[in-house]
């Protein structure tokens, strides 16, 4: 399944690219939401939140409140321990909830 956008506040993410060519993303930030944009594209998946080009998913620090979001390598293990999992947020009591800053 592929999620077009995903919104914060009338704002989408978008995977920011890595400063050598064919490095993958750095990270991500909100800009506003521009349904032509790939760096926008998402697909969501046994937990993950990914991007095709690079094989690089959304992660963020597990130990900690307010973490920032990053990108990484998509780590394929088990994924209530990863700091990539990401789920419905209605069927997990304590979950992560990306907001723009």
């Amino acid at each position: 399944m592929v999620l077009q956008l995903v919104k914060s506040k009338r704002q989408c993410l978008e995977a920011i690219p890595a400063s050598q060519p064919n490095q993958g993303y750095s990270g991500v930030k909100t800009a506003p939401c521009d349904f032509n944009n790939d760096k926008q594209k998402w697909n969501l998946g046994a937990y993950l939140i990914s991007r095709d080009d690079y094989n690089y998913c959304l992660k963020y620090d597990t130990s900690r409140r307010s973490s920032v979001v990053t990108m990484g390598p998509c780590e394929y293990c088990t994924p209530t321990i990863s700091d990539q999992y990401f789920a419905d947020c209605s069927t997990v009591p304590d979950y992560v909830r990306i907001t723009s800053t």
